[in-house]
C-alpha cells in the first residue's frame, strides 16, 4: 500500500497525487500559507506556459515547487487538505497519531529519511 495517512485526521492519501497533483486544487482556507501560495503560483505558472507554449507545465514542476513539501507536512503531523478544509476533522489522538506514523513510516511507498519525521 502506497498511501500515506495524516496524523491529525487519519485521512489517507496516495504519495503520488499529494506530490504531483494535489497542489491543482486549493488546499483549504486552513491550510499552511505556503502551500496556499504554492497553489496559486503553481496556477498562474500553468497559465502562462500554456499561454507561451500550447502545453502544460512539465510533471516535475509541481513537485518541485509544493507537492514534495505537501507530502513532508502530512508525514510530520502538520495536518492535510482534508484537515484544512474541514478544521474539525482534525480530531485524532495520541494514539492514532502515533499508529499513522508507524504506518508512514514502515507500511507506505514513502522512502525518505525517517528522522525527518520526528
Amino acid at each position: 500500500m502506497s498511501d500515506i495517512i495524516c496524523r491529525k485526521c487519519s485521512e489517507p492519501w496516495d504519495l503520488y497525487y499529494l506530490g504531483h497533483e494535489a497542489l491543482w486544487d486549493h488546499p483549504g482556507d486552513a491550510a499552511p500559507a505556503p502551500f496556499v501560495e504554492a497553489h496559486e503560483a503553481l496556477l498562474l505558472a500553468e497559465d502562462r506556459h500554456y499561454s507561451e507554449h500550447g502545453l502544460s507545465l512539465p510533471g516535475d514542476h509541481h513537485f518541485k515547487h509544493g507537492g514534495e513539501a505537501l507530502v513532508k507536512a502530512i508525514l510530520v503531523g502538520a495536518g492535510c487538505p482534508s484537515c484544512w478544509y474541514d478544521p474539525s476533522r482534525a480530531t485524532n489522538s495520541l494514539a492514532d497519531s502515533e499508529e499513522a506514523l508507524r504506518h508512514n513510516l514502515f507500511d507506505s511507498g514513502w522512502d525518505g529519511d525517517p528522522a525527518e519525521l520526528l
